[in-house]
């Protein structure tokens, strides 16, 4: 996914530099479905230099596990500066094999999509993300503003998403009371992800939920939080 602002010169001349967050960290998060805990779920990155590597991984846990043993290791890697996050390369593992990946390439304006063997080309617009880097990058969501449009590149294929500001609440988690920024994007077929932004921890992602078509709801939430100071390597 890519994140462009609707008012994007507002937002352009506010990135005269790249924005301030966390250099390095890692949150921690309890995966349920409904009532029950069915996985594990750690986010890692690092910034440095005007790059950035991000990684996500999730794993079945209690009788999820038992049933369908599943790890999943999702990576990142790209640029970094004053528009955000910009992805090079962009990669899923499943079970220790890869599945799909995506390869940006910035000059052509396309993105290389693999996936079960089929490879095909997409183009895609100047800021495009990938599925995890999306979530980044919506934590540089400026002050004060309504929306921004989305290109999202996956393995599978790209598809085009709005972000919409919900508003600001304070949300107990299991790594405690947090005040967080809640944004949403939502599909005509009834899928929906909201996503809630610690404002007091460098807008970190620190609940997740995706709804389905068919209405079933996963959610992440953060049980630890790993994080040096905004601007500050770690």
């Amino acid at each position: 996914m890519w994140f462009a602002l609707l008012a994007l010169p507002a937002w352009e001349g506010a990135r005269a530099a790249a924005p301030a967050f966390p250099a390095g960290g890692r949150v921690r998060f309890a995966v349920t479905m409904g009532p029950l805990e069915i996985g594990r779920a750690e986010h890692g990155w690092r910034i440095d230099g005007g790059s950035y590597r991000l990684r996500s991984t999730l794993e079945t846990t209690g009788l999820a596990a038992l049933f369908k043993p599943e790890r999943l290791l999702q990576q990142s890697e790209g640029g970094y500066g004053r528009r955000g996050f910009l992805p090079l390369h962009f990669s899923v593992t499943r079970n220790g094999k890869p599945a799909e990946r995506a390869d940006f390439d910035r000059a052509r304006g396309l993105v290389r999509l693999e996936h079960r063997g089929r490879v095909r080309e997409a183009p895609v617009e100047a800021g495009a993300q990938d599925v995890l880097s999306v979530f980044y990058q919506v934590a540089l969501f400026p002050p004060g503003a309504a929306a921004f449009e989305a290109d999202v590149a996956t393995g599978k294929g790209t598809y085009r998403r709005v972000f919409r500001r919900i508003g600001e609440s304070r949300i107990e988690l299991p790594v405690g009371e947090l005040r967080t920024l809640n944004v949403r994007a939502e599909e005509a077929d009834g899928e929906r992800i909201d996503l809630w932004l610690a404002l007091d921890r460098g807008n970190l992602p620190v609940r997740i939920r995706m709804v389905d078509r068919k209405g079933n709801v996963v959610e992440q939430q953060a049980v630890e939080i790993d994080i040096p100071a905004v601007g500050e390597a770690s």
